[in-house]
């Protein structure tokens, strides 16, 4: 952990409020390295006196007050925007998340003033015992985004104004018409594509909104992985540790990979397929199901018998499960039963109702099912629509249920929803029955 920080920095934290860092619990400790790995300007704020961590890229937002303001409290190096900053700071560490978009900004600096827009997302962190000790700040500089939608409103403008007297001139000769009809096209085609770049701008400032969140379900495996270990250990049983061991590494490592994987969402990779045992995947999942459920929510496993084997992405599997215990679990905020279910099955092209057509043949169902609050047949239609979310601004992405639906469709397999309002949510993902050739 040390070796992210400079020399100069260690020796800062040492005298801070926080300590050494090798006396760091590992929920400072996991939250300041994902910190400092981030390319996004990111503040994290921890304890008490909300003594401040941040990287490079945010370094550069703090202008003459870094390197000062490393480890040093927030309000003491932030004064001037105490009265913007208190209710924040009260909201969220009160457990709530916050959003702000298009925030105007003027980087510290003695000399001259930088002028900058900012989306930024203020969201809780929690230590080993679940109680809020900390705050995440993520900047998202917006300038170029800004800038980009006016140059294209002035275009348009511009277009719109000038559009009545140039229809006027082309209906004075055929022949001028058409070569200026010809230059108006292209012009349009221009304008046009540079709207779409400033939605696709828009849409990743949005999206970047959740990230917050995505961050927040990967401590949370990676703190109930190592509360688990602790509590094995304190039991003597040492011995059976290693899954909660690779279930925190995992968790960890996808979370120093997410912003990567934003930039390139809409590049297919290729699945590492490893035939596997679905029951024994998901049995291997059940003490982290239980951890990330909540406390009023009841866990079924209803595992069919001899259930056949998947040639699959075993990580891409396990991501997908867990993306729909949390869908499940926020859909029933009082509590309620959450089922998993596995289940050999034969579909044909009128079995599931699908997006895709289904190819005739043997499936393995694996269902999730809640009684939560169900969706309306509009959210349903919009379900597996990229970046669409009924949660709050900076609490989803938008992206769990196309993702799932597209492992599904790279593995060879479909995905079903059903779901009604006060009744709750069902969703089957279907993979192919995997049968070894050296059998067959």
């Amino acid at each position: 952990m040390s070796a992210v920080f400079s020399a100069s920095q260690l020796d800062t934290l040492a005298h801070s409020p926080l300590g050494k860092v090798s006396g760091w619990p590992q929920s400072l400790r996991t939250s300041a390295q994902l910190v400092l790995n981030s390319p996004i300007p990111m503040l994290l704020l921890w304890g008490e006196q909300l003594t401040q961590v941040y990287n490079h890229a945010f370094a550069e937002l703090a202008g003459h007050k870094h390197p000062a303001a490393f480890s040093q409290p927030f309000q003491l190096c932030w004064p001037e925007y105490s009265a913007y900053s208190q209710p924040i700071i009260e909201a969220v560490l009160a457990g709530h998340s916050l959003s702000y978009v298009d925030q105007y900004y003027v980087v510290p600096d003695r000399q001259h003033a930088t002028e900058r827009w900012l989306d930024l997302t203020f969201s809780p962190v929690c230590d080993e015992q679940g109680t809020v000790v900390g705050i995440l700040m993520i900047a998202v500089q917006i300038s170029t985004r800004r800038t980009a939608l006016k140059k294209t409103a002035k275009a348009l403008r511009e277009l719109n104004d000038t559009l009545e007297e140039r229809v006027n001139e082309r209906t004075q000769a055929l022949a001028q018409a058409n070569q200026q009809l010809q230059h108006e096209m292209h012009e349009r085609e221009r304008v046009e594509d540079a709207l779409l770049h400033a939605q696709k701008m828009e849409a990743v400032g949005q999206l970047t909104g959740g990230i917050a969140h995505d961050f927040n379900n990967m401590l949370t495996g990676i703190i109930a992985s190592l509360d688990l270990m602790k509590r094995y250990i304190a039991a003597g049983r040492s011995d059976e540790i290693d899954r909660f061991t690779d279930a925190a590494v995992s968790s960890a490592q996808r979370a120093a990979a997410l912003t990567h994987r934003l930039l390139v969402f809409s590049r297919r990779q290729s699945l590492d397929r490893k035939p596997l045992d679905p029951n024994v995947l998901v049995n291997s999942l059940q003490a982290l199901f239980n951890s990330s459920k909540g406390a009023k929510i009841q866990l079924v496993l209803e595992l069919g018998q001899d259930i056949w084997p998947v040639n699959t992405d075993t990580g891409q599997l396990e991501s997908a499960l867990l993306n729909l215990i949390i869908n499940a679990r926020d859909a029933m905020p009082d509590g309620g039963t959450l089922s998993v279910k596995t289940t050999n099955s034969f579909l044909d092209g009128s079995a599931i109702n699908s997006l895709e057509a289904v190819e005739s043949g043997d499936y393995v169902m694996f269902e999730v099912s809640d009684t939560g609050t169900g969706m309306s047949p509009q959210t349903l239609a919009k379900a597996f629509d990229p970046f669409f979310t009924t949660k709050p601004v900076g609490v989803g992405t938008g992206l769990g249920l196309s993702m799932i639906y597209g492992f599904a469709q790279q593995s060879g397999g479909h995905v079903s929803l059903t779901s009604e309002m006060g009744v709750g949510t069902c969703v089957r993902v279907y993979l192919p029955r995997h049968v070894d050739e050296t059998q067959a």
